[in-house]
């Protein structure tokens, strides 16, 4: 993958599970949960290199900053811009 890119992921929360998780299993991996395979793509093609981007929306409440409080077992300290959308009543 080259250049700017944005991945945006509708429902986070529920790609997230074990059950989902063990379907993202890559072939050979040791990983047999698929999680470090999927939080490797995600950190290595969409929040390392200049010009990515990744957006998602979630179900799970917190009250962090950071995506530490929504990803499973991560310990990164990268911020998130959490965005209120307006609600018609």
């Amino acid at each position: 993958l080259i250049g700017p890119l944005i991945l945006i992921v509708d429902e986070l929360n529920m790609l997230l599970t074990k059950e989902t998780l063990a379907t993202l299993d890559v072939e050979g991996s040791e990983d047999p949960m698929g999680a470090k395979a999927l939080a490797g793509f995600i950190r290595s093609r969409c929040l390392g290199p200049k010009d990515r981007f990744f957006i998602f929306s979630s179900h799970v409440a917190t009250v962090g900053r950071s995506i530490g409080n929504y990803w499973v077992n991560s310990r990164s300290a990268r911020k998130v811009y959490k965005v209120q959308l307006p609600r018609i009543e």
